[in-house]
């Protein structure tokens, strides 16, 4: 069981980074997952506690790989947070530089294979029209059921929430989501193996978390 929730972390990231590309204008609106260019990101709050650092119980002040500070305005940023029966397993912040180079590393079958399942899957047009309207609101809305499948994340007993954010907001593109271990599980035999090890390496590396590890205590908000 354990195995599988590093695993599903592995498939996340993947997906993640085989939904953008090298240019830093197109990671922010979306415009290489065949949806419009959404230009200046207006919808952006102040980054809620869902999205803050579990182990220092605020916003994430550093890139997880490199150091790099994070909350200065523009300084694009990816946060994910994974969680097993409602405890943060765990979490990263992902800075734009960090997050390019390792997507060269991975394999180009495993990222065209995961972004064709992701685009038969989801409309990310759709899905943001009609959560836009209410942004101020918040990302619950964008995060209370599975991208993938649309199964509600009370329901998941696995699940990761991701986001994008500049400095000490989140931007409202077309995420946040959550995705599901269900869905994790559906491909996993996309990724291969070279993608396998590179995301192995990754979690080893920078979050200290190899496949056999202990989980956290659970996250008592």
């Amino acid at each position: 069981m354990k195995k599988t929730i590093h695993r599903n972390f592995l498939l996340h990231l993947a997906l993640l980074l085989s939904r953008y590309s090298h240019d830093r204008v197109e990671l922010v609106t979306g415009t290489n997952m065949d949806a419009p260019d959404l230009g200046p990101i207006k919808e952006y709050i102040p980054i809620p506690d869902a999205f803050w650092s579990f182990a220092d119980e605020g916003p994430f002040e550093k890139c997880t790989a490199c150091g790099k500070s994070l909350l200065d305005d523009g300084t694009l940023y990816l946060v994910e947070k994974a969680f097993k029966n409602s405890e943060v397993v765990f979490e990263y912040a992902l800075c734009i530089d960090c997050h390019l180079g390792l997507r060269d590393e991975l394999s180009q079958k495993s990222l065209q294979l995961i972004g064709h399942y992701f685009d038969e899957h989801v409309n990310l047009v759709e899905r943001r029209e009609k959560l836009i309207q209410d942004f101020e609101a918040g990302p619950a809305p964008w995060i209370e059921n599975c991208l993938i499948t649309g199964k509600p994340i009370d329901e998941c007993e696995e699940y990761q929430i991701m986001t994008l954010c500049d400095g000490r907001d989140l931007l409202f593109t077309y995420i946040p989501c959550m995705i599901s271990g269900q869905a994790m599980e559906d491909i996993q035999q996309i990724l291969s193996r070279r993608t396998r090890e590179r995301l192995d390496a990754f979690v080893e590396d920078y979050l200290g978390v190899p496949p056999e590890a202990k989980l956290p205590r659970p996250y008592l908000a």
